[in-house]
């Protein structure tokens, strides 16, 4: 028993390191990313579209920094191993959210790329069929999210209720 506890010790302290890495590069990336963008790319046009495709990207970019700071909060519960607590509720409908608005961005970017009759795109070639939902998939894990958090609200709720009859 002792050793399996510190294997998951392990496990979840390495996880910690790698989204601690993760998020510190993705902070580096979202203030770097401009300045390297203004500085090398001379072929950007400043229209309404890329403009608004611009701020788009960015709002995105800041959602999946937020996703990951949130996943590092859970990630801690689970190191000091106490896991059903309302903040990790709240981290996962933090995240489902963020992830919604991904899925907005990347849906709203589709419409501007491939006009107004993009819905889904479905295409036929010498390969096969092809299917361009990649909005949908973020809709989907949001919703995933969604149901996670209620239950893991349930679990919390019946683990409280336990606790009070012990």
């Amino acid at each position: 028993m002792m050793r399996n506890y510190m294997e998951d010790e392990k496990k979840f302290q390495f996880i910690n390191v790698a989204l601690n890495v993760l998020f510190y590069v993705e902070v580096i990336g979202c203030i770097m990313f401009p300045i390297l963008w203004c500085t090398f790319d001379f072929s950007f046009k400043f229209t309404q579209a890329n403009i608004i495709m611009t701020i788009l990207f960015f709002i995105a970019f800041i959602n999946c920094i937020i996703i990951t700071n949130e996943i590092i909060k859970m990630n801690k519960t689970l190191i000091e191993k106490n896991p059903f607590v309302m903040n990790n509720v709240k981290s996962m409908r933090n995240i489902a959210l963020n992830i919604f608005i991904i899925g907005l961005y990347i849906f709203i970017k589709d419409r501007l790329k491939f006009g107004h009759q993009y819905f889904f795109v479905f295409h036929s070639d010498q390969y096969g069929p092809y299917c361009d939902m990649d909005f949908l998939i973020f809709i989907i894990i949001g919703i995933f999210m969604i149901i996670l958090a209620e239950m893991f609200n349930q679990c919390i709720k019946i683990k409280q209720d336990h606790d009070l009859t012990i």
